[in-house]
């Protein structure tokens, strides 16, 4: 799961397999998530506009929104909507399962460069922790932008706490829970790696970030330890 750099691991993604697998033993309550945004994205999706998934990995969840809206048995009822994956690492591009006709794949590492168009909902799940913070703010208003009315942006990330104290509880608690699946040595060595790659923000900075981006409509929905998701509403 490491590469190695000045002597030093470092963790990389492009040596990660089954993602799907590893992700649910990495965030206590994933599966939870991953059923809410389902549910949302049925609710929210629009008819002749565009989905996109930042981060798509295997593209599992992009697929299962393909599938649902294709599931409409009542052709009067069912939605033309175009599904965009976006993924820049090699190994998940290769595991990447398109359903025909549905869903599209752009193999790129999203950045300010990066245009989004005509959406309806945008995702992004655990994936703006790793995008450099610099740069951050201009893609939010990007997808803003790019948003039909009452479109939505669904994002999901790992947070840090004001206070320090209560940072070394959640994250305690978040160490506890992958220690029941990997050794003590794992889980501090992975901890260690992503500390190079990965750079959270706390709960207020992502509010405000969405804040500046545009969005004037949006709420946290679910969270575990320090894990949170929120969906943010163009007017």
């Amino acid at each position: 799961m490491a590469e190695w750099k000045n002597g030093e691991p470092k963790f990389s993604f492009s040596t990660v397999t089954d993602f799907d697998a590893h992700i649910s033993t990495e965030i206590r309550g994933y599966e939870i998530l991953d059923e809410i945004v389902v549910g949302l994205a049925g609710a929210i999706m629009q008819s002749g506009t565009n989905v996109y998934d930042i981060g798509c990995s295997t593209g599992r969840l992009i697929n299962t929104l393909a599938s649902l809206v294709a599931s409409e048995e009542d052709e009067s009822r069912r939605k033309s909507v175009n599904f965009i994956g976006v993924e820049p690492n090699r190994n998940f591009v290769s595991s990447f399962s398109i359903l025909e006709g549905r869903v599209s794949f752009l193999r790129e590492k999203v950045s300010p460069a990066t245009r989004f168009s005509n959406a309806s909902l945008i995702t992004s799940i655990f994936t703006f922790q790793f995008i450099p913070v610099h740069e951050r703010q201009e893609i939010a208003r990007n997808i803003h932008s790019a948003l039909t009315p009452n479109g939505a942006f669904i994002l999901a990330e790992k947070v840090y706490a004001k206070d320090g104290y209560l940072e070394h509880l959640l994250d305690d608690r978040h160490i506890s829970f992958k220690r029941e699946h990997r050794s003590a040595e794992e889980v501090l060595g992975k901890k260690h790696q992503l500390q190079a790659i990965m750079h959270p923000l706390t709960l207020d900075g992502n509010l405000l970030l969405l804040e500046k981006a545009g969005f004037d409509r949006y709420e946290v929905f679910w969270r575990v330890n320090n894990f949170v998701a929120m969906i943010a509403v163009r007017s």
